[in-house]
């Protein structure tokens, strides 16, 4: 039930520069949340993006990273396919910029994008607009396969 993220990285006192940006004295240079695919019970199903836990929405709203660009999603998927998994996730962001309102706005760059794959890596890419400041965030999506057969937990 936290609302903090569930990874994130932090500067030294000398710094590091990622991206062309220089992050020094403890600053936070990466944001990133973790979720599970399918997520652990039935009223969880879409907190990847919405909810009360979801990944995208915290990110959206600027709960989580209000000052970084570039922010992540680690997905471990416990059942199924990348391909089924996007097409999941791509057809709810459908659905919510169908009802989507000018408060907190859907759009077709919060599809994921698949930039590249293994078996049991992928990587895919989308951008979410943060109302808290009304930029554009981009985000990178790792997901891991887990389940040895794609249908159910590995063993």
């Amino acid at each position: 039930h936290s609302p903090r993220l569930d990874v994130a990285a932090f500067a030294f006192d000398e710094g590091v520069i990622v991206g062309g940006v220089l992050y020094a004295d403890d600053a936070r240079f990466l944001a990133l949340e973790a979720k599970r695919l399918p997520a652990p019970t039935n009223d969880r199903e879409r907190e990847y993006l919405i909810g009360k836990r979801g990944g995208v929405e915290r990110f959206k709203r600027g709960y989580h990273a209000g000052r970084l660009k570039v922010v992540g999603i680690i997905a471990y998927l416990q059942r199924d396919t990348f391909v089924k998994w996007q097409m999941t996730i791509n057809c709810w962001v459908d659905e919510l910029i169908a009802t989507s309102c000018r408060e907190f706005p859907w759009d077709a760059r919060d599809k994921l994008d698949l930039e590249e794959e293994t078996p049991r890596i992928a990587r895919f890419q989308s951008s979410t607009l943060r109302v808290s400041d009304r930029r554009r965030l981009s985000m990178r999506h790792l997901w891991v396969q887990l389940a040895s057969d794609k249908k159910g937990p590995a063993r």
